[in-house]
């Protein structure tokens, strides 16, 4: 929690975001984060368990995975690990993968106008 914490301060001053203008502090925004990784649900009563609104919610998810995932390694770099390892087998779930993209572009499709 408090990695991601971190992280979430350092994008906050990369942002240039001024001091006690969010609702959360950066230790309530990853704890909150947090508890949506593990528990999933609906993000209005998660939302409301932190005292914000929906749309802060998703935001907050959003700022956290999007500062999360900057961390990970690509596909080729995580592969090319492995072969350097010494690894001799590696299985690769595409699923969360695949299922983004069907979000993303079902979300493309109908809230962006250039999309169509």
């Amino acid at each position: 929690m408090h990695h991601l914490a971190r992280l979430l301060a350092t994008e906050r001053r990369a942002r240039g975001t001024r001091k006690s203008t969010r609702a959360l502090t950066c230790f309530r925004q990853a704890l909150m984060v947090l508890v949506w990784f593990r528990k999933g649900g609906d993000k209005t009563l998660l939302g409301a368990g932190f005292a914000v609104s929906r749309a802060t919610a998703y935001r907050y998810i959003t700022e956290a995975i999007t500062v999360l995932s900057a961390q990970a390694p690509d596909l080729h770099t995580a592969l090319r690990r492995v072969a350097d390892e010494g690894w001799s087998h590696v299985i690769l779930d595409v699923g969360d993968i695949v299922r983004a993209s069907l979000v993303l572009t079902h979300f493309e499709h109908r809230y962006l106008p250039d999309s169509r």
